[in-house]
């Protein structure tokens, strides 16, 4: 008995831990403005977060199409920047080894300009990396 209390006091605490990958996916039909906004908890500054972007996309249509990007904290807008997300791709990388100046929670703002026929989303993959 004595043996089996540390196996699950270990096995409770890693059942706590938080997650090392989290994806979000918001549905085309739930983008108010061709707006997709996913909030992202970047708050620990012991790691760095890979970011990448995802689709669900119909086989009709594998057309890439132009994205553009916004960071915000709070209500700031902090970065934007324009991004082609290539034909043919579910998964396109986005970032590695980010470590926000202001730790804390983003919102991640993604505009597809002119996506396939097929276009069912879009969502984010955040991945925690090691610490420093």
């Amino acid at each position: 008995m004595r043996a089996l209390l540390p196996v699950l006091f270990l096995t409770a605490v890693c059942a706590c831990s938080r997650p090392v990958s989290e994806e979000y996916f918001i549905l085309k039909g739930n983008a108010p403005d061709g707006v997709y906004a996913f909030t992202l908890d970047l708050s620990d500054t012991t790691v760095t977060y890979d970011i990448s972007f995802f689709l669900r996309p119909d086989r009709r249509d594998p057309s890439g199409f132009p994205l553009t990007v916004s960071w915000y904290q709070g209500d700031s807008l902090r970065y934007t920047e324009n991004l082609f997300f290539p034909a043919g791709k579910e998964t396109a990388p986005y970032r590695s080894g980010v470590r926000m100046a202001d730790p804390g929670e983003w919102t991640l703002c993604l505009e597809p300009c002119c996506p396939p026929a097929g276009f069912s989303g879009i969502g984010v993959i955040s991945k925690r990396n090691g610490t420093r």
